[in-house]
């Protein structure tokens, strides 16, 4: 199963405490999310596919949450204008894990990856992660700094499970 460059977000989880595993790819190169999840209580979404995300596509959000694991478990290829990833205004006991498969993140000017709020994200297990970030590679509100990729690996101030450039 494929979702290539649908019009609005490629996959959008609203509310409530789901169980969803989706193993198909997704495709994204015009505007808006790749992946939107939100408002969660709870609840388990596996994404285990070939995700990619390009152009004006503004990636993956995790956002606002109370509960919950988000797993992205496939080979992930984020790159554009925007910030690739976006975990921001979650609770404590919401996890966001991207295991296995490699990450790779290309940005311009924005973040690879913003975090803020709560919770927990790891990445974790096979796969190489690699970034060609001009941009600002990691915001992270704990460090009060953008912190270039280059300067990250598993001891940064952004704590362990953040990831380290090949």
């Amino acid at each position: 199963t494929q979702l290539p460059n649908p019009l609005k977000e490629g996959f959008l989880v609203s509310g409530s405490n789901p169980a969803v595993t989706y193993a198909g790819s997704i495709s994204k190169n015009n505007a808006g999310r790749l992946i939107s999840i939100s408002t969660l209580s709870g609840g388990s979404i596996t994404f285990s596919g070939a995700l990619s995300s390009t152009a004006t596509s503004t990636g993956i959000a995790v956002s606002n949450n109370t509960a919950g694991t988000v797993a992205f478990t496939g080979t992930k290829t984020l790159s554009g204008t925007g910030d690739a990833i976006t975990i921001t205004g979650n609770s404590a006991p919401v996890n966001v894990q991207f295991t296995n498969g490699a990450l790779g993140i290309t940005t311009t000017t924005a973040n690879g990856i913003t975090y803020t709020g709560a919770g927990t994200v790891t990445r974790s297990g096979s796969g190489s992660s690699h970034y060609a970030t001009p941009g600002k590679g990691i915001s992270h509100a704990a460090s009060g700094a953008h912190r270039p990729a280059r300067e990250l690996s598993a001891t940064a101030p952004e704590g362990p499970g953040w990831w380290a450039p090949r």
